[in-house]
């Protein structure tokens, strides 16, 4: 899948994106990051959703629940 950049000047495919942001990641780490984006393409929807569920939406109302148990205000 090539959709980077403009047609027919320089075609990057999104597998070199990926591999380029997480040499920048590790070059450059975010500050007091909870969790690291992993960059893994899918091609199936619900694989995509699942994923995204469980590893997101999840996570954000475990956490949310936690702060509200210890009174602090929630993001």
């Amino acid at each position: 899948m090539y959709n980077f950049t403009q047609h027919d000047i320089v075609q990057v495919p999104w597998k070199d994106v990926l591999e380029k942001g997480r040499k920048l990641l590790n070059e450059y780490p975010f500050d007091g990051a909870v969790w690291y984006p992993d960059g893994d393409m899918r091609e199936s929807r619900i694989a995509h959703n699942l994923i995204v569920f469980f590893f997101q939406t999840v996570p954000a109302y475990i956490l949310d629940g936690i702060l509200a148990l210890v009174g602090q205000k929630t993001l």
